[in-house]
C-alpha cells in the first residue's frame, strides 16, 4: 500500500539519525528506496530485507495481509523470539495473512493456534482486526489524549485533538494496555467536522509489552491510525514520532521541541487500494530531498477504489 511507504519514510530516517547508528540506517537511499517507493516494489523490497532484523534495534510494520516466502518469515519470528521491540501502524493489526499449512500460520490476523490465537497482531500489538469504527474515507477521526496519561513521556509535547483523516478501528485494550489516546469520529472529512454522537471515543494508540520466548517483557507501541495524509498534522506526527523513540528505548531523546519537520518534500497521496503513484524507481527517492511521491508526467495517480 503506498500509505505505507509515504507515511513512514518521510521522517523515520530523521528520528534513526537522534542517535548513533549503522551507515545503512543513516543512508537516505536505504531508507527511502525500501520505504518511499509505490506499492508493488516496496513490499517486495520489504520483504528483502527481512534478514536485516537479525541484529536490528527496532522493527517498525506497516503492511497488510502479507504471506512472506518462509525464509522470509524465519528472521521476523527470530526477532519476536529473541524480544526487539515493535512499533505497528494502522493495519499491521492484520499484516500477516498465512495458510493453515505453512510453519508459519500461527502469525495469521485469523489464527486458531493454541497459545497464539488470532496472531502477529493480537499477541503482539494487543488487537488482531476486528473491524473500522465508522465509515472509513467518510469520517476523519479526532485523536484524543486521555487525561489520566498527559504526563506519559510519548505525549511529551503531542497537542490534543490531532486531525487524522484514517477512520477510527474499533480498539479493544487489554489489561496490560496504557492507552494514550483515543479516536473520536468526526461527521466529516474536516479537521473542525463536528464529533459523531452516536459513535463514543475508541483506543487509538497504546503500549504494551509482549513476551519473547524466554518469558521476558519487551516493548510495543501501536497506534491505529497513521496513513499517508494523518501524519499531516503535527501532533499526531510527534505522537508516532515518540513512540518510536520509547519503544527503542530512547525516550531520553524526546524533547517538546524536538525537531519533527518532514525530511524531503512531502506530498502524500490520498491511502487507498489500486491507488499507486505508478513508475517510482529507488533512485527517484534516493536524496534527503526527493519529493514523496514523486509527482507529474509519468506519475498519474490510476482511478482509486477506496475501502
Amino acid at each position: 500500500m503506498v500509505s505505507v511507504a509515504e507515511s513512514i519514510s518521510s521522517f523515520l530516517p530523521a528520528i534513526m539519525n537522534t542517535a548513533p547508528r549503522k551507515p545503512v540506517l543513516r543512508s537516505p537511499a536505504f531508507w527511502r528506496s525500501i520505504m518511499g517507493s509505490s506499492a508493488p516494489w516496496c513490499l517486495e523490497s520489504m520483504t528483502r530485507v527481512t534478514s536485516r532484523l537479525e541484529d536490528a534495534d527496532l522493527f517498525v510494520i506497516f503492511a497488510r495481509f502479507l504471506n512472506p516466502p518462509a525464509e522470509e518469515m524465519a528472521h521476523v519470528e527470530a526477532y519476536l523470539e529473541r524480544g526487539g521491540p515493535v512499533v505497528g501502524l494502522r493495519t499491521s493489526s492484520h499484516a500477516f495473512k498465512i495458510p493453515a499449512g505453512s510453519p508459519y500460520a500461527k502469525y495469521d490476523f485469523q489464527s486458531k493456534v493454541p497459545g497464539y490465537e488470532l496472531g502477529f497482531g493480537h499477541q503482539i500489538l494487543g488487537n488482531t482486526w476486528v473491524g473500522h469504527y465508522g465509515k472509513n474515507h467518510v469520517q476523519g477521526t479526532r485523536t484524543q489524549i486521555i487525561r489520566e496519561q498527559k504526563d506519559h513521556v510519548i505525549l511529551t509535547g503531542v497537542g490534543d485533538n490531532a486531525f487524522c483523516y484514517a477512520g477510527a478501528y474499533v480498539g479493544k485494550p487489554g489489561p496490560d494496555f496504557t492507552v494514550l489516546t483515543e479516536s473520536q469520529s468526526l461527521d466529516s472529512m474536516e479537521k473542525d467536522g463536528a464529533p459523531d454522537t452516536t459513535k463514543p471515543p475508541m483506543p487509538s494508540s497504546w503500549t504494551r509489552h509482549y513476551a519473547s520466548k524466554d518469558g521476558k517483557k519487551h516493548r510495543v507501541f501501536h497506534s491505529t491510525q497513521g496513513a499517508s495524509q494523518d501524519i499531516l498534522d503535527e501532533s499526531y506526527r510527534r505522537l508516532i514520532v515518540n513512540g518510536v523513540l520509547w519503544a527503542a528505548g530512547l525516550e531520553t531523546s524526546i524533547k517538546p521541541d524536538l525537531d519533527i519537520a518532514f525530511v524531503g518534500p512531502y506530498q502524500p497521496t490520498t491511502f487507498s487500494f489500486d491507488g499507486c503513484v505508478p513508475n517510482v524507481k529507488p533512485s527517484d527517492l534516493a536524496g534527503w530531498e526527493s519529493p514523496i511521491m514523486p509527482q507529474g508526467e509519468g506519475h498519474e495517480r490510476a482511478p482509486s477504489k477506496k475501502k
